[in-house]
């Protein structure tokens, strides 16, 4: 089976149709709670897509406007950088989830594992 670097993988899910949307893989990973010390099991999850702010995306007065007084609480910083963490976009029985991934927990990436 052919293998991957982690470098590779996170440049790969960042690449970008015409339309700045994050391009589909398949990727598997192992669970882990920071707070019950609970896991381990391996997930897949295909047709994923990584989670990004699209940058090529106008967005209108109304609908800024309008999202703007939808908050009632200022929005929490993710920091993924500092926990090493991704999150991603799949469709699960016709219904849109998305899951935080601890990239060090990545085990498969389009068929292709991942080293470190």
């Amino acid at each position: 089976m052919d293998s991957i670097t982690l470098k590779e993988v996170l440049q790969e899910m960042r690449k970008t149709d015409a339309n700045g949307d994050g391009l589909a893989f398949s990727l598997s990973a192992f669970t882990f709670n920071d707070f019950t010390k609970k896991g381990g099991k391996l997930k897949h999850y295909t047709n994923a897509r990584l989670v990004m702010r699209n940058v090529k995306k106008k967005r209108t007065l109304s609908s800024m406007t309008r999202s703007a007084s939808l908050l009632s609480k200022e929005k929490k910083y993710p920091e993924h950088f500092k926990n090493s963490t991704i999150n991603i976009e799949f469709e699960e029985a016709n219904v849109k989830n998305i899951r935080k991934i601890k990239i060090r927990y990545i085990k498969l990436f389009n068929d292709k594992i991942v080293n470190y």
